[in-house]
């Protein structure tokens, strides 16, 4: 296998392997190969470990897989950054999966971005759209944009396009912008990261689904109420970081604090 890869794709998972499969066959199906799979498995119970050994074992993709003890996703992602050989950085879920030309179009629309640029390193990465496998929906706004090329903070709140993204990142960003770790808490949300990269670094955003995801039960969005307390000071540093974006309405500063008032109730009653 190659080791000049353009993409790291990278997956944190926590007792997935009833879905890792269909990540692995989706990796294995995609039209252009210049990628490797950086595996961090954030202290699986179940048979994750012997499912990653089964696909090295098939030699069909360039995987490096690392366990370590359960300490949340964040951590997961910075051990991954760590280790990517990638200039790219592709976060994929270990219960998604990808479109069969996602590397190929993410290749296809870096390499294009950065060519004839004298201010490349102003640009962060590419931004593509999710979209739901049961519904076929794309996730978040629908919007008649094609392309264009900005920040994560004015896509969302000047363009107004909603919702989670597929964002690949200049490894190197993510290394210049490490999450955050703090004391007995497994959780801080990614958007205070690409909150801070896009202080610094837009995105080319691509108006096109490469990504297949959906919400599980074991996921975020149905454990959101809980995970926000018993990770307050994660969530509290994100609602500082989204409170200070000048971009924001007064109505939504409004929210951020109420926010900020539940982390610092639940930073007491956690104790």
């Amino acid at each position: 296998m190659s080791t000049d890869f353009i993409i790291t794709v990278f997956t944190p998972t926590y007792n997935r392997a009833y879905t890792l499969s269909r990540l692995y066959e989706s990796l294995i199906c995609q039209t252009d190969q210049s990628f490797e799979w950086v595996i961090v498995d954030d202290g699986s119970t179940d048979t994750t470990e012997a499912l990653v050994v089964t696909f090295v074992k098939q030699g069909l993709l360039d995987i490096r897989y690392f366990k370590k003890a359960n300490e949340g996703k964040h951590r997961a992602i910075n051990q991954g950054v760590q280790m990517a050989k990638g200039e790219l950085f592709f976060i994929v879920d270990s219960d998604d999966f990808l479109k069969p030309n996602a590397i190929e179009r993410i290749k296809q629309e870096w390499e294009l971005s950065i060519s004839n640029r004298t201010d490349d390193n102003k640009l962060g990465g590419v931004c593509f759209r999710r979209q739901n496998y049961s519904s076929n929906i794309i996730v978040g706004t629908v919007s008649s944009l094609i392309k264009i090329e900005t920040s994560s903070i004015r896509l969302l709140y000047e363009q107004k396009i909603k919702g989670d993204k597929a964002e690949v990142f200049r490894t190197s960003i993510l290394r210049e912008f490490p999450f955050p770790v703090f004391k007995n808490e497994k959780f801080v949300p990614e958007a205070l990261v690409w909150f801070r990269i896009a202080r610094k670094y837009n995105l080319l955003f691509v108006n096109e689904a490469i990504y297949f995801c959906d919400y599980l039960p074991d996921g975020l969005s149905e454990n959101f109420a809980n995970t926000l307390k018993m990770n307050p000071l994660g969530f509290l540093e994100y609602y500082r970081e989204a409170y200070s974006i000048r971009e924001i309405s007064l109505a939504q500063k409004l929210r951020f604090l109420v926010r900020m008032m539940q982390c610092k109730y639940n930073l007491v009653t956690k104790k």
